[in-house]
């Protein structure tokens, strides 16, 4: 499987979590589905993920690899509580339109923490997208 698919069934499954996530807040707090979601994923992770690797990684690194683990494990904690606390409050549908701006978030933080080019394309799609999500969150 090419990595195209790969972020294809990826983006199906987040449509489809999303969805069943919606449902699953009614009885659950945001906080408390990414505490489920992380706890079946670290168990799940256990049996396939060679753990000897992570310790070796560890030791290996940087101080300054360290506060990037740090900020990314943060920053992926955050946004997926984020993102479930949107889901329960205005929906699957309105927090993934809003949600899929992150591409061009990503774009902007590669460039301005790491130096990587921004092509010219990416910034005019980057503003289609951002001009999409708010002529979309006006029908909200």
């Amino acid at each position: 499987m090419t990595g195209i698919w790969f972020s294809l069934v990826a983006a199906i499954l987040w449509g489809l979590s999303y969805a069943l996530d919606e449902r699953v807040m009614k009885g659950f707090s945001a906080k408390q589905t990414l505490l489920m979601h992380y706890a079946v994923g670290f168990f799940l992770s256990l049996l396939w993920v060679p753990t000897s690797g992570i310790f070796i990684g560890l030791r290996q690194m940087t101080s300054k690899d360290a506060v990037t683990l740090s900020a990314s494990l943060l920053a992926t904690y955050t946004a997926a509580l984020l993102i479930l606390t949107s889901i329960s409050k205005v929906g699957a549908a309105t927090a993934a339109v809003i949600e899929v701006s992150y591409p061009f978030w990503t774009a902007l933080s590669a460039y301005l923490l790491f130096k990587e080019a921004m092509t010219l394309y990416q910034i005019v799609g980057g503003v289609l997208v951002v001009l999409g999500i708010w002529v979309a969150s006006k029908s909200t």
